[in-house]
């Protein structure tokens, strides 16, 4: 989460908190994987799907990102953009 929170408005959660960034621990668990150039074709429609896609029950919530990096994506998910994956990998 990036903003300036002060020492008063400071969550519970958050481990450092300054006028320039806070650092918070997340309550759910996060997948990471990563991607080798590859294996970019058999995973580009759950990578979209965990960018832009909403959950069954419509919630568009989720946490995804990604890094690029020399030779390879590191993604980092949660349980929801996690089953686009696992979806996918029953017909790739």
């Amino acid at each position: 989460r990036i903003g300036g929170a002060t020492m008063s408005e400071a969550d519970d959660t958050d481990v450092l908190s300054t006028l320039s960034f806070t650092i918070s621990l997340l309550k759910v668990s996060l997948s990471v994987g990563r991607v080798v150039p590859g294996g970019l074709p058999g995973c580009a429609w759950p990578l979209l799907k965990a960018m832009f896609s909403a959950s069954a029950a419509g919630d568009a919530s989720g946490f995804f990102c990604l890094t690029q990096e020399k030779d390879e994506l590191t993604l980092m998910m949660d349980q929801r953009c996690r089953a686009a994956f696992d979806e996918a990998g029953s017909v790739a």
